[in-house]
């Protein structure tokens, strides 16, 4: 088609429809970028266990496996945003939400977890004093995640 073909009124829609496809490009660059330096954005300690999902405006996304580390979010707001725009000079955000999710099967190119019991030997025998079968075996289980 030349563009003699082309009618006037459909140039807003070819326009709105490029303006769409750009910004999916570049919060697709957002998101790669967040990715590569999200360690650094979150710590070692939540690095494992959240994942920047998606922008949305001036928000970012975020998925957690559960509560407990989106409480942990609460209490470090102000420098994972700081990080953030930090990472991301040419988008400022001024908030993220985190949501909890089914967080393994986007846990792809994440570090494994080392559930090893090495090293937690003194976590163990306190455990193992424990009378209760059931509580004992919650312990080693908890013990094994840390």
């Amino acid at each position: 088609m030349s563009l003699s073909r082309l009618n006037p009124s459909d140039l807003g829609s070819y326009s709105d429809l490029l303006k769409k496809e750009d910004e999916k490009a570049r919060n697709l660059f957002i998101i790669g970028r967040l990715e590569s330096s999200w360690e650094k954005i979150v710590g070692s300690g939540l690095f494992p266990y959240s994942r920047p999902l998606k922008v949305e405006g001036n928000i970012l996304k975020m998925i957690v496996p559960s509560s407990a580390y989106k409480m942990e979010f609460t209490f470090i707001k102000d420098i994972v945003l700081k990080n953030i725009n930090s990472v991301i000079d040419f988008h400022h955000f001024y908030s993220f939400r985190v949501i909890t999710g089914n967080f393994q099967s986007l846990n792809i190119g994440r570090p494994v977890i080392n559930r090893s019991l090495e090293g937690k030997e003194d976590l163990l025998s306190i455990a193992e004093r424990e009378p209760d079968s059931v509580v004992r075996e919650k312990l080693k289980s908890l013990i094994q995640l840390f």
